[in-house]
């Protein structure tokens, strides 16, 4: 009988954010579902434990615990750890990641697929390092972009391999009966004395451009006082949005969770998921909000047109545009009706589209590896 094949899924680290949750709920499918032998291999030092907390036994985790900059000497663990694993195909999250594959490759032969999560030109490397272009080219099996936006990113830098390239958006895994119950309760409900409730959940970084979302927010309560704003995140930027949260007099109306885990029960007592980003590719956040059922107020940037219908599950809106969000978060808020259809339209398509299950599956077909059905627990 053959072995299982293995599969390794290659980031930077497994410190908080939507590429590190998409990387581990590919890695706990392929085994607890598929029955691979499925690693996880963090290149760098992750600090943080909400993710790794997420993995499911049957996952190997490996940390090399490299330097921010590419090192050689990690390279080469990586390659050893390819080799001791039996790994069959590494899938490389990110551009450092997909440095790493590649270098690792030339000592350790595998098959390798990348996937770009960013619709933002961050693969520069290798427009100055012709030879690992090349490389990419010549042993990527294929390339995917979770975004039209990223896709044609990478069908420009590796033309040689555009044919190689394709757009594969993130899948989210649905929540449970009682979990949607709840969120629908709390949406559907008319009580005209109840806050209604404001969710985001990013990382408090430059690109989410959380400043215009609090702006947004001031204005919004100069029409509807009882609502509330809850952050879920952190970053570098915290300290500053504190400020102008103060500054603007809202800060009593805002709640800064700070990571956390369990975000499904966060937003199961949210209104309406909003998404203020700059550059996104497509956003796991939002297709999370979508799989409890919440209506999405979001800007069209990136991947996000592709999962937010406007007016349909949703209202989009210009970046960097703080009027114009306070307007479609308001109209959204005044209609329980609106809030309704809008949610369930979000679920359905989370659903019919971009289910964890589905782009599992997609992956797997990628992989082009013998799938082996995981044995049922007794």
């Amino acid at each position: 009988m053959p072995s299982q094949p293995g599969i390794m899924q290659l980031c930077l680290t497994l410190d908080t954010g939507g590429l590190e949750r998409v990387a581990v709920s590919l890695a706990n499918t392929l085994a607890t579902r598929h029955g691979f032998r499925s690693h996880i291999c963090s290149v760098g030092k992750t600090t943080a434990q909400l993710i790794p907390a997420l993995l499911e036994r049957k996952v190997v985790w490996t940390e090399l615990s490299g330097p921010p900059r590419f090192h050689l000497p990690t390279a080469l663990r990586l390659a050893k750890l390819l080799r001791s694993q039996r790994i069959d195909v590494l899938h490389a999250h990110g551009t450092q990641p997909l440095v790493y594959a590649l270098a690792a490759s030339l000592l350790s032969p595998v098959e390798i697929v990348y996937t770009k999560h960013n619709s933002h030109d961050d693969l520069a490397f290798f427009f100055k390092r012709p030879f690992f272009r090349w490389l990419a080219a010549s042993r990527v099996k294929h390339f995917t972009g979770v975004s039209d936006t990223a896709t044609a990113m990478l069908k420009k830098v590796f033309a040689a391999a555009a044919e190689r390239c394709r757009t594969q958006i993130n899948g989210t895994g649905l929540p449970s009966r009682s979990l949607r119950m709840k969120a629908q309760a709390a949406r559907n409900s008319g009580a005209t004395n109840a806050p209604r409730i404001i969710t985001t959940v990013c990382r408090l970084a430059p690109e989410k451009d959380m400043a215009t979302l609090i702006q947004a927010f001031a204005k919004l309560r100069e029409k509807r006082r009882n609502v509330e704003l809850w952050i879920v995140g952190d970053g570098p930027e915290r300290s500053m949005l504190l400020e102008l949260a103060q500054r603007l007099e809202v800060r009593n109306a805002i709640r800064f969770w700070g990571f956390r885990g369990k975000i499904e029960q966060i937003l199961a007592c949210s209104d309406v998921f909003v998404n203020s980003s700059i550059t996104e590719g497509v956003s796991i956040s939002i297709l999370e909000a979508m799989s409890i059922g919440l209506p999405i107020v979001a800007t069209s940037v990136g991947g996000t047109p592709s999962i937010v219908q406007d007016r349909k599950n949703g209202r989009l809106v210009p970046p960097r545009n703080p009027g114009l969000l306070a307007n479609a978060l308001f109209d959204v808020l005044e209609d329980v009706g609106l809030r309704r259809a809008m949610g369930e339209k979000s679920y359905q398509s989370v659903v019919s589209n971009w289910s964890l299950e589905r782009m599992v599956d997609s992956y797997v077909a990628l992989y082009g590896v013998p799938t082996v059905i995981a044995p049922k627990a007794a």
